[in-house]
């Protein structure tokens, strides 16, 4: 994808994120709105198809009124790439443990860890509800929303 190009008639993107194993993931602007969003695109025939199978999973979960679903918006196809637009969020736990929990005191840092441990227990059972299994389970996986909720 090229920085500048209009996806979905109005996001605008901005700047290459990251590129992982399966994906690449851009940072764009809704052009009337100016909100931030996160666009993840594929980039081979094995990446179109965990994609596909991301999208599938975001609207199960979506029909199962499963909360705290990490700002999905929107899905489509690109020049024979598929991508997924979600809200931008910019604290993974990753990035909190890294950059903002050492900081902290020691009676705070255990009161944040029982209360992240205890959105982490909530966020696994609602999947389990569902009856979906989590596969990649690590702090890079999860993000906080606005409202400091774990996603």
């Amino acid at each position: 994808m090229i920085v500048g190009e209009i996806i979905a008639d109005k996001y605008k993107i901005l700047r290459k994120l990251g590129e992982g194993s399966f994906s690449s993931v851009f940072e764009a602007e809704h052009i009337y709105k100016g909100n931030k969003v996160a666009i993840k695109f594929d980039t081979d025939d094995v990446s179109k198809a965990l994609i596909e199978n991301e999208i599938n999973i975001y609207l199960y979960l979506i029909r199962e009124g499963v909360k705290n679903i990490a700002g999905f918006k929107s899905f489509g196809n690109l020049k024979s790439n598929n991508y997924i637009i979600m809200e931008r969020l910019d604290c993974t736990l990753a990035d909190y443990y890294k950059h903002y929990h050492h900081n902290r005191t020691l009676y705070d840092k255990k009161r944040d860890n029982l209360k992240i441990l205890g959105m982490l227990i909530k966020l696994i059972k609602q999947f389990s509800s569902v009856n979906l299994l989590h596969r990649d389970i690590k702090a890079e996986n999860f993000v906080f929303d606005q409202n400091k909720n774990l996603c």
